[in-house]
């Protein structure tokens, strides 16, 4: 079994793929037939696909984003009022506020990362930049005193 797997993919997932090929069985132990071996090969051999096609497409993901030549992303630079004022924010807001202006997603790329409708996150963007003006007005005013 180790050997076949070894063979189609090398040694960097061979062990975890085995082991998941025994998990399977051993899960299905009471419905499994002779011969095992033809079972567990199949198996072996459907895991293994699926380890190919995740390294495919990790593959094609870093080739794209080589391509957009965009720095890492790192700190935004932000001075500490906005960060504490921003910190003060639940942290719906302060996840919309971040994809929009930190990340510079698109609204459909920053919808999709937020797990909403490309309505729903513009009404949260609305909601959010409303409640962090209230908050630096606030604090503004608080600081005339």
């Amino acid at each position: 079994m180790y050997a076949y797997v070894r063979y189609r993919i090398g040694n960097a997932a061979a062990e975890e793929i085995v082991a998941d090929t025994y998990v399977a069985a051993w899960r299905r132990l009471d419905r499994l037939t002779d011969p095992l071996l033809s079972w567990l090969l199949g198996t072996a051999r459907k895991l293994v696909g699926n380890e190919l096609r995740r390294q495919r497409r990790s593959g094609e993901l870093r080739r794209r984003l080589a391509a957009e030549r965009k720095p890492p992303l790192g700190e935004p630079p932000v001075d500490d009022q906005l960060r504490i004022a921003i910190d003060s924010l639940r942290p719906h807001d302060q996840d919309v506020l971040i994809m929009t202006y930190w990340y510079d997603l698109e609204p459909g790329q920053a919808a999709a990362a937020l797990g909403c409708s490309p309505v729903a996150y513009r009404v949260r963007l609305h909601r959010a930049r409303e409640r962090l003006r209230a908050v630096l007005e606030r604090r503004d005013r608080q600081g005339e005193r």
